[in-house]
């Protein structure tokens, strides 16, 4: 299972954050989960969609919005790091804190 970061993005203008999301693909399903605090109630949103796209879709009925990917994160980073706190886990000994560079 590995997540890439994405934000939901005004059309009109890319620095404009709608919501940030995170797309979660496992082995046999695709999943996006996105946070949004609206401006004007203070509200806390939390979605769940079939994928980045999709939330994309569904928003863009309010206001248009696209899916921008975040290209800081890495996941063969990410994968590796899981991967050695797994390793660590699984041989009893408690890791540390993850850390993602």
């Amino acid at each position: 299972m590995y997540g890439r970061l994405f934000t939901l993005v005004t059309i009109d203008d890319d620095s404009k954050v709608f919501a940030w999301g995170i797309e979660i693909d496992t082995e046999d399903d695709v999943e996006a989960v996105i946070y949004r605090k609206d401006p004007a109630t203070g509200r806390t949103l939390f979605g769940v969609h079939d994928s980045a796209q999709a939330a994309s879709d569904r928003w863009s009925s309010i206001v248009p919005v696209e899916v921008n990917w975040e290209e800081s994160y890495r996941p063969s980073a990410a994968s590796a790091v899981a991967t050695s706190a797994m390793a660590a886990s699984s041989s009893g000994s408690v890791p540390g804190p993850l850390v993602l560079a």
